[in-house]
C-alpha cells in the first residue's frame, strides 16, 4: 500500500498490466513503498504496453517507464535520443492545475516520454504510438493505491 495517491486513467476501458511496487525497509520494520508502475495495454492481456506510469516519491522514474515499454514484440530495447536539444519544457494539465513538464524528443516517433511532478511524486509517462496530448491528460486522476 502507498502513503501517495496514484497517478492512472481511471475511466481505461481495455486492460491493465499488473502494478510493480517497490521500496525499502529498515531494521525489519514494515516496507515502506516509495514507487510504483504500472502500464495500459494495447489489445489482450498479454500484449505490449500502450502506456506506462512510473511515480516515485523518492526519484524521477524514466527509465523504469521506458524498460517496462520497450523491448517487447518487436520493440527496441532501447530508444535513443535525438540529440542536442532533444528535451523540451511545457506544460501540461492534470487534475485540474497546470504543471511544467520535460518531453523527450527521441529518434523513433513511436516512442514519447513526459516528465512531470504530482502531489509529492516524480511522474514519468512513456507511450508507444500514442499520443501524449491534452485529451490524455485531461483523463488522469487518482487511482486506488495497490495494496
Amino acid at each position: 500500500m502507498t502513503d501517495f495517491p496514484v497517478l492512472g486513467i481511471p475511466g481505461w476501458s481495455g486492460h491493465r498490466g499488473a502494478a510493480a511496487v517497490g521500496g525499502t525497509s529498515s531494521g525489519g520494520g514494515p516496507r515502506v513503498v516509495d514507487s510504483v508502475v504500472h502500464s495500459y495495454l494495447s489489445a489482450g492481456r498479454r500484449s505490449a504496453p500502450l502506456l506506462v506510469f512510473a511515480q516515485s516519491v523518492v526519484r524521477e522514474q524514466s527509465a523504469a517507464a521506458l524498460r517496462n515499454l520497450l523491448g517487447r514484440r518487436g520493440r527496441p530495447e532501447h530508444a535513443g535520443l535525438l540529440g542536442p536539444p532533444d528535451l523540451e519544457e511545457t506544460a501540461v494539465t492534470v487534475t485540474g492545475v497546470s504543471r511544467p513538464a520535460v518531453r523527450h524528443r527521441w529518434a523513433d516517433g513511436r516512442v514519447a516520454l513526459l516528465v512531470f511532478d504530482w502531489e509529492r511524486t516524480h511522474v514519468s509517462v512513456a507511450s508507444w504510438d500514442h499520443p501524449l496530448d491534452e485529451a490524455l491528460f485531461a483523463a488522469l486522476g487518482p487511482l486506488r493505491p495497490p495494496s
